[in-house]
């Protein structure tokens, strides 16, 4: 690869990376706006009165601090999906998933269907690499001494 072709893919690379973010800034401000919307239409309904401008500030200013990396909303949900996915692959049975904390459980059959795919993988990975990586792992892993069983990692 010459100077030439590196500096294309490096800008696009940075151009991608750059317009996601900017994506995903923009998509989060349109949220907070509708969901700002709907707890003004919730408090009329219900008589809640008026929303206080301080409030409104607060509760845009939450939704639109999602992107950032050490947010902790975003940190919370990263740990608590974490937590759903390795819980799918120590799991037994497909019938019986994990039990999801209350707020993801509104996205449950995207999380299911992300941790079936993932688990597919892992086995996949498993299968096809297990045989190459075991004798690493065992070498790594097990004091020099310690006999080995000969057992297969799938």
């Amino acid at each position: 690869m010459n100077l030439w072709e590196i500096s294309a893919v490096t800008q696009f690379n940075i151009s991608f990376c750059c317009s996601r973010e900017a994506d995903l800034k923009r998509a989060l401000l349109e949220l907070g706006e509708a969901v700002l919307q709907q707890v003004k239409e919730a408090l009329s309904i219900h008589g809640g009165g008026e929303l206080p401008q301080e409030s409104q500030d607060l509760l845009r200013g939450q939704i639109s601090e999602l992107w950032k990396n050490n947010n902790s909303v975003r940190t919370l949900i990263e740990e608590r999906v974490q937590g759903f996915l390795l819980a799918m692959l120590q799991g037994g049975s497909a019938k019986r998933r994990p039990e999801l904390h209350f707020p993801l459980r509104l996205v449950s059959p995207e999380l299911a269907e992300l941790g079936t795919a993932f688990g597919r993988i892992v086995h996949f990975n498993r299968t096809v690499f297990g045989p190459f990586y075991a004798p690493i792992l065992r070498k790594m892993l097990l004091p020099s001494g310690e006999s080995e069983t000969g057992e297969d990692s799938r």
